[in-house]
């Protein structure tokens, strides 16, 4: 699942280049860390921080 939402950003971001973030890198290393997830919580706590990191770095170019 967090391939899946790795992909959605990815495709539905308004610049094809994600500002300059390896998106792909950083989905692969949330893929790994999801593998040990134990339940449902875990997963949304994940997933918040892959998507906090993603609004890190484009809030950093953006101000």
């Amino acid at each position: 699942m967090i391939r899946a939402l790795g992909q959605t950003v990815a495709d539905n971001f308004y610049d094809p280049h994600m500002r300059g973030l390896d998106w792909a890198r950083v989905t692969d290393q949330y893929a790994l860390r999801a593998k040990a997830v134990r339940d449902d919580a875990e997963f949304k706590r994940l997933a918040n921080e892959m998507m906090k990191r993603s609004r890190r770095h484009i809030a950093t170019f953006t101000r």
